[in-house]
């Protein structure tokens, strides 16, 4: 967001700089991103000027001749502006100054000479407004320059998502004050009313809140006979530093009250709100309806785009149609205009959740969105709803009718959190005094009681004892924090259960298996294709329409891949060693978590896929000495197996898994050529109870802790033989990485069978990569490494180099 200079001096006493201020803010509150002038350099020669005469152009019945005081002189310049008049002060561009449109030079316009220029807004920079010469405050010294009375730094600040609070210029100010302990000048909104009674008193409107989770407060009031026109210069000038363009006094101070209080406003032309309905109900037919979409709504926002709207958005609407997507932006069918004498200002607090879920939706971020989704507290409505009536009846000479609406189901409860300072003396490792700690707290807008600390109700981020810890150490300083060594203490031990998970990865893909990941997250077509709908869960706000369900078995992501690569290759087997995700005990979502290993054979020979499957699962079993048994499937056999070839594994007498063919209507689904075998079991299972062989696991060195990367430069080589076609990689491996510390990794990348080789062999290679810790390794040394890794499998495998 960003910050005006200017106005943050208005709102709080200090004496810092913009350089000052930024370094400190970004040390002890938010990052200050970038520092930035507002207001050219050509404001210096851009003067007030008082127009003392105004004479008709001879030569021209549309440009008038004006004498402006400028202090120093008095100028002659030409200007064809309708709504200039004498004695208005007006921004008077001096010869030679450099406007954004050009410079300004002494011209003679249809014979009469003109020294100057008077400006329209967007002429020096201030929106986009050329209808007219822009009207200075009368009380200006003539000849003062507008770079003085305008000039401003910006501070663009980086808001952490818990922080709502600081979307405001009223927050920065709190935290300046209590960085600096300067004095604060906010404007006074004591007057608000923080109250849930009911709309009884009412009768201009009616409003429904369909949806409490979605909207839990929503107060509107009434404003008649204002006058549109264009808000005060010190308005204008204040959103163009925060990059929001001026358009007329009642959307100016919508704005200009966001910026400064944080909650996001929005005004509806009260004349428009039931455009199109009967007179019906109360209150004249108008209603207001917080509500989410239906099917086959749309509307025109205000920036004259078109939105279809899809189900479940969060909109404000009349009884016919949205006329507003709530916290994000109005309608055009509502919006006000020139015409406009009446509004309800609406100021709402509505979930981050629905927000978020709209500007994913519509691709539409505003500024009113992004305070809202970061989750604004409900106080912040009514303060909105307060300084926006005080500025409406101040510029726009409105009157309040009726009374406020409010409306909704909301807490103002206040967080409490046990305060003990020794204990956050002690986490933040600071000399501090417990008064200290708690005047900090205090400027920061706390209140102390006893052992416990309220938050302000702008703090909805805090909830424990850290997060007062963390508010008193960063405006004490956490520059200022002792030095500490840490003191960890670390487990030598070897992760098991992370070894067992890695030993059987390796042991797979030596056995030939290729190992795959896939998603978390499934489509609901996919599900559909396979009939294994059981048990899985629908996300309710999905990032796309692919990746709408929540995985609790791994067979769905195996016959994914499978179908892509069925329309390349005729056989292929693969397994996959991932989480699931499965609900606790008399839970609907899915809260447990269980890692589970699924095989998946495809395109062997139909009587030798299921025993070529079932051989894997016995070979993972026989590597790590567990007992597994494979028995029929005596339950109801679900539709994806095929029956009569199907079983359920058992480790222990307790079910852990399934092994099947994919039943023909399921292969024909997917579009499958060839037959397809699955198996999936509970990898956790074996983890937890094998753990009276888990001793198997730990490598002999692993009292190895930690070894130091060397920085010497890699060198690496390639090695191809033939070797016995039953010998697994697993063991040539082993060799290769045993014959020196300086071979560092091993990698297979061909296995080729052909009987040029002789009876039963094969040809394996594999990418060596040479290292030492010591120096860099030479020609002759990596030679002599190459040689001795053949030798060793000469003598252990009578492996023969291929040339």
């Amino acid at each position: 967001m960003k910050y005006s200079y200017k106005w943050l001096k208005q709102l709080v006493e200090f004496d810092k700089t913009p350089q000052e201020l930024a370094d400190d803010l970004s040390c002890k509150s938010i990052e200050i991103e970038n520092i930035e002038k507002f207001g050219g350099d050509f404001l210096d020669t851009v003067v007030v000027g008082e127009i003392k005469e105004i004479i008709p152009h001879p030569n021209a019945d549309k440009l008038q001749i004006t004498k402006a005081d400028i202090g120093s002189e008095i100028l002659q310049i030409v200007c064809g502006a309708p709504n200039i008049a004498v004695g208005q002060k007006v921004p008077v561009a001096l010869i030679g100054t450099k406007l954004p449109g050009g410079e300004i030079k002494q011209a003679k316009i249809r014979d009469v000479d003109s020294f100057g220029m008077l400006c329209a807004p967007d002429e020096i920079g201030f929106g986009t407004d050329h209808s007219g010469i822009m009207i200075l405050d009368p009380d200006l010294k003539n000849g003062s320059t507008l770079f003085e009375l305008f000039n401003d730094t910006i501070l663009d600040g980086s808001i952490l998502a818990n922080r709502g609070d600081l979307q405001n210029h009223v927050g920065i100010a709190r935290e300046i004050s209590a960085i600096y302990g300067g004095n604060l000048h906010i404007p006074d909104v004591s007057s608000a009313r923080y109250t849930q009674e009911n709309q009884e008193n009412v009768s201009y409107i009616d409003v429904k809140i369909e949806n409490i989770e979605a909207c839990p407060l929503y107060t509107a009031q009434l404003i008649k006979n204002i006058k549109i026109g264009p808000s005060p210069l010190w308005m204008q000038q204040a959103l163009l530093a925060c990059d929001m363009k001026p358009i007329n006094n009642v959307v100016d101070i919508t704005n200009y009250v966001m910026l400064e209080q944080g909650n996001p406003l929005h005004a509806f032309d009260y004349s428009r709100i039931d455009t199109g309905l009967k007179q019906i109900g109360t209150n004249g037919g108008k209603k207001i309806i917080v509500r989410l979409t239906k099917q086959n709504e749309s509307i025109r926002t205000l920036d004259g785009e078109d939105h279809d709207l899809p189900e479940g958005l969060l909109v404000i609407a009349n009884e016919e149609a949205p006329i507003a997507v709530a916290g994000v932006m109005g309608g055009e069918n509502s919006e006000i205009d020139e015409t406009t004498t009446d509004i309800i200002l609406e100021s709402a607090n509505f979930n981050q959740k629905y927000i978020r879920k709209s500007q994913r939706e519509l691709g539409m971020a505003t500024e009113a969105s992004s305070r809202f989704a970061k989750d604004l507290s409900p106080y912040l409505a009514f303060q909105g709803l307060e300084r926006a009536t005080q500025l409406f009846i101040e510029i726009c000479g409105g009157e309040l009718v009726g009374g406020r609406v409010i409306a909704g189901v909301f807490s103002f409860e206040k967080k409490k959190v046990p305060f003990d300072f020794e204990k956050i003396k002690e986490y933040l490792s600071i000399d501090i005094s417990k008064d200290e700690a708690i005047k900090i707290l205090e400027d920061l807008g706390f209140t102390l009681a006893g052992d416990v600390v309220e938050a302000p109700f702008w703090r909805k981020d805090i909830s424990i004892w850290q997060d007062l810890a963390e508010e008193v150490g960063r405006i004490y300083g956490l520059d200022r924090c002792k030095e500490k060594e840490p003191s960890v203490k670390i487990d030598p031990k070897t992760e098991k259960s992370l070894y067992f998970e890695q030993s059987a990865k390796r042991f797979l893909s030596s056995i030939g298996l290729f190992e795959i990941y896939t998603l978390s997250m499934l489509s609901s077509e996919l599900i559909a294709k396979t009939r294994m709908a059981d048990r899985y869960f629908e996300i309710s706000n999905p990032m796309n329409e692919y990746d709408r369900v929540m995985r609790s078995s791994l067979m769905n992501g195996l016959l994914q891949h499978a179908v892509e690569n069925s329309k390349k290759f005729e056989k292929f087997s693969f397994f996959e060693l991932s989480k699931v995700y499965l609900p606790s005990e008399n839970q609907e979502i899915p809260s447990k978590e269980e890692r589970h290993l699924g095989f998946l054979v495809y395109g062997e020979n139909p009587d030798e896929g299921l025993y070529i499957t079932k051989k894997y699962i016995e070979k993972f079993a026989e590597k790590f000495e567990l007992t597994l048994e494979i028995r029929d499937y005596n339950l109801e056999i679900p539709e994806y197996m095929h029956p009569g070839r199907c079983g359920k594994i058992y480790f222990q007498d307790n079910p852990i898994g399934s092994i099947y063919e994919l039943h023909p209507m399921i292969k024909e689904n997917l579009g499958f050529r060839q037959r397809c075998w699955l198996a999936e079991l509970n990898f956790d299972i074996l983890t937890d109870k094998a753990k009276n062989i888990e001793e198997k696991f730990i490598e002999e060195d692993s009292d190895v802790i930690y070894k130091e990367f060397s920085r010497f430069e890699v060198s690496k080589r390639d090695m191809a033989f033939v070797v016995d076609k039953e010998l697994n990689k697993e063991e040539i491996l082993r060799v290769i990485l045993e014959t020196d510390d300086r071979v560092v990794s091993a990698d297979m990348f061909d296995e080729y069978f052909s009987d040029k080789f002789g009876e039963g062999k094969k040809s394996v290679a594999f990418h060596l990569t040479f290292q030492s810790s010591e120096k860099t390794l030479n020609d002759e040394e990596i030679d002599e490494l190459f040689d001795k890794i053949l030798d060793n499998l000469k003598n252990k495998f009578k492996a023969k180099l291929r040339r």
